[in-house]
């Protein structure tokens, strides 16, 4: 948009009415946003490994995963009686397992098997964001 444009842009412009219904997030859960993003990152990161990796390249590791971290300490303090945290402790043990699945597949030369896994590992990624979101959005959370 041309520079000359972006005023009268931002005096038209409101809030999408979808917005406007959603809970604030607590500034304290900015991190485990973000450690859950690392997540999606590792996925995109394996799906490259699979595309450019030379045969001594190390596979994709996710290190010192702070997400984990949170969920044994922080989050099961605060969430342990939510429906969706013991989703979420499985799910995220499952991504870690399948993840190294498809990377150990790659390196024993089980390319064509390593891709076949990509859809769900994206899938179970994409179903521990909406738990995540559950969580973060109860009336528990809003609460605490």
């Amino acid at each position: 948009m041309p520079a000359a444009e972006l005023s009268e842009w931002h005096a038209q412009w409101t809030v999408p009415a979808e917005w406007q219904n959603q809970r604030r997030i607590n500034h304290d859960d900015f991190s485990l946003l973000f450690s859950a993003v690392e997540h999606k990152a590792w996925v995109t990161q394996i799906e490259k490994y699979l595309d450019t990796a030379a045969i001594n390249d190390p596979a994709p590791h996710l290190l010192n995963c702070r997400f984990g971290e949170w969920l044994k300490g922080e989050g099961k303090l605060s969430y342990a009686e939510h429906p969706s945290f013991s989703n979420l402790l499985n799910l995220h043990e499952d991504i870690h397992s399948m993840g190294q699945s498809v990377c150990d597949r790659f390196n024993r030369g089980e390319n064509d098997a390593a891709r076949e896994q990509l859809p769900e590992l994206n899938t179970q990624v994409d179903i521990m964001f909406g738990c995540l979101r559950d969580l973060l959005q109860s009336n528990s959370h809003s609460e605490r």
